[in-house]
């Protein structure tokens, strides 16, 4: 019989791989409405601004979206870092490297 430690740790088990599944739709959602604000495709439906195409279209306010928007951008800014690194990385390798090679 299964305990109820048991079932918390089932239940967060569950929760956390939902968080895990639908993390992408977040990023989705501020990648696609950061691409329609800055192409001001909003416009091609009549609507006169960003933030009034978010409140007919999809009932979203201005700041939840651009707090979408902001999740899309740092986690483009996180990748960006990490590539940063590894080539810092293996760019100082490849100079310590030719140092010590012509040293020889």
């Amino acid at each position: 019989m299964a305990t109820e430690f048991d079932l918390s740790d089932q239940r967060l088990a569950l929760l956390e791989s939902m968080i895990k599944k639908y993390r992408q739709d977040f990023y989705s959602v501020g990648k696609a409405l950061k691409e329609i604000r800055d192409g001001r495709y909003y416009l091609k439906l009549s609507f006169k601004s960003f933030e009034s195409y978010l409140k007919h279209r999809w009932d979203l306010g201005r700041s939840h979206a651009y707090r979408l928007m902001e999740i899309h951008l740092a986690k483009n800014r996180s990748i960006l870092e990490q590539s940063d690194e590894r080539q810092d990385t293996m760019g100082g390798s490849l100079i310590c490297t030719r140092i010590s090679q012509s040293l020889l």
